[in-house]
């Protein structure tokens, strides 16, 4: 068999080569734990892991040169913990600390490997997102000594997949990388020389500092909805992606700041927590509104966006979170407009839909689910290419991907995700949309507006034949009452 991920880790370990271990199996993926698998049942194909291979979940047998950057970050600090008679078998114990907590964070374990084995290969994977993310948000390393790998990881970023980022089970707990990032201010020397020096130097907040950093960075990179065209005031407003980043930044730094602790987005329970946290404007598991029986309902199913243009209701892209959607103006005098946010579609955002999702369903149960209202809203309003265009005018969806890859999208992220309770924000909402469609003054504005002026030269013929009226009828009027 190849060399696999378990001969470096008792490599790691132990300083020489070790057969891989025996796996009973007869696939090439192997698992030390996983997520429910009513969850993981429900993964397309195509959502599968394709190289960086994160956490306790699917890793293959044969190694990636992801998995290989992780080795070399572990033997640079194997190498600073060895002069003070410490190795990375220590560093990855600390981290982890109790393994059949760590363990039980992963929803089981299905693999028969030890468990020295299981320490490392959590603490690798902590190692590598607090690595990661501390590079991407400011261009440096916690430990000095990690500067020789940066031509390595420049590499590696151009090899990740944004898709593995998503992956339900691919999630690294938080308090795993909150342990990391401690043991590695431990062993820095700056931090060291701070806290000899500053007798009030806590070194705890310190680590939550880094992790909010951390945090903050990876859902800036993450976000979906972070850059809509409109120009008004919220991060999710922004024609400049710069601006965009700016504005969302301040929006974390002010929304989930480290002090109180549960309003941080330290409290998450992982990156995809932290995303769907900021993306919906409220954690896990969110109970439905009390006295809202209806809200207790499937929500009735809208028309597309281009029908429902045609009876005075414009699809836009204004909300900057899913808590903010809602249906504005009166639509008797001009069109009332559904406020959505504005998601950028990569090649990714489909997996990281689904997974949010998933994640939503799990946490809460299957019950009360603002993003999974979203992808119902979102499949009921892009139908065919007409809506996708209006959906795109109006910014509410900005595509970096073919419309053929657009198609159908909506509907395969809810594949396998049960049908929720929406929250008094959506049952608002979708009251508003049906009253507005049972309004015949407001169908008759449109109807008339579309009639006679919706086009330019429609527009000049009716004034033009207004104007000529007048002038017929005060022809009229003199030449039977001449002056």
């Amino acid at each position: 068999m190849a060399e696999g991920l378990i001969e470096l880790v008792q490599q790691l370990r132990f300083g020489v080569p070790y057969l891989s271990l025996d796996i009973v199996d007869t696939h090439t993926e192997w698992t030390v734990c996983e997520v429910p698998a009513h969850l993981r049942t429900k993964y397309p194909a195509n959502f599968q892991n394709k190289g960086l291979e994160f956490g306790l979940h699917r890793r293959t047998l044969t190694k990636s040169p992801t998995e290989v950057f992780k080795f070399d970050i572990a033997r640079i600090l194997h190498s600073k913990l060895a002069p003070r008679k410490s190795s990375w078998d220590q560093f990855a114990r600390d981290v982890v600390g109790d393994v059949n907590r760590a363990r039980c964070a992963y929803s089981g374990s299905s693999a028969r490997f030890s468990d020295a084995d299981v320490y490392s290969l959590l603490a690798l994977d902590a190692l590598f997102l607090v690595f990661l993310f501390k590079y991407i948000s400011c261009g440096e390393f916690f430990l000095k000594e990690f500067e020789v790998l940066t031509g390595k990881l420049r590499e590696i970023l151009l090899l990740i997949d944004k898709t593995d980022f998503f992956l339900i089970d691919n999630q690294v707990p938080m308090y795993l990388l909150q342990s990391a990032i401690r043991q590695l201010c431990e062993i820095d020397e700056d931090t060291f020389e701070k806290r000899k020096d500053d007798p009030k130097f806590q070194l705890e907040l310190k680590v939550e500092d880094e992790l909010e950093i951390i945090l903050n960075e990876a859902v800036l990179n993450l976000n979906p909805f972070t850059i809509p065209e409109d120009t008004s005031g919220s991060f999710c407003f922004q024609k400049n992606v710069q601006n965009s980043r700016d504005l969302l930044h301040q929006h974390l730094i002010k929304t989930y700041p480290v002090v109180p602790l549960v309003k941080s987005l330290i409290n998450c329970q992982h990156l995809l927590d932290c995303l769907y946290t900021v993306i919906c404007g409220h954690s896990l598991p969110f109970s439905i509104d009390e006295g809202m029986e209806s809200s207790r309902l499937a929500l009735e199913s809208i028309p597309s966006a281009t029908r429902l243009e045609a009876v005075g209701i414009r699809s836009m892209g204004m909300a900057p979170t899913l808590r903010d959607v809602k249906l504005s103006g009166t639509g008797y005098l001009m069109s009332a407009k559904l406020q959505l946010p504005k998601v950028t579609i990569y090649d990714y955002s489909e997996s990281a839909f689904h997974n949010l999702a998933l994640h939503e369903q799990f946490k809460s149960e299957g019950k009360c689910g603002d993003l999974r209202c979203y992808l119902q809203c979102m499949a009921s309003l892009c139908i065919d290419a007409s809506d996708l265009q209006i959906l795109n005018e109006e910014g509410v969806i900005n595509n970096h991907t073919g419309n053929d890859a657009l198609a159908g999208l909506w509907d395969r992220t809810l594949k396998g995700v049960f049908t929720p309770f929406p929250s008094s924000t959506w049952v608002r909402c979708y009251r508003k949309i049906h009253q507005h469609r049972k309004t015949r003054l407001k169908r008759w504005r449109c109807e008339i507006w579309d009639l006679f002026f919706a086009k330019p030269w429609t527009l000049v013929s009716v004034i033009a034949g207004l104007i000529l009226l007048i002038l017929t009828a005060l022809q009229t009027y003199y030449t039977v009452n001449p002056p």
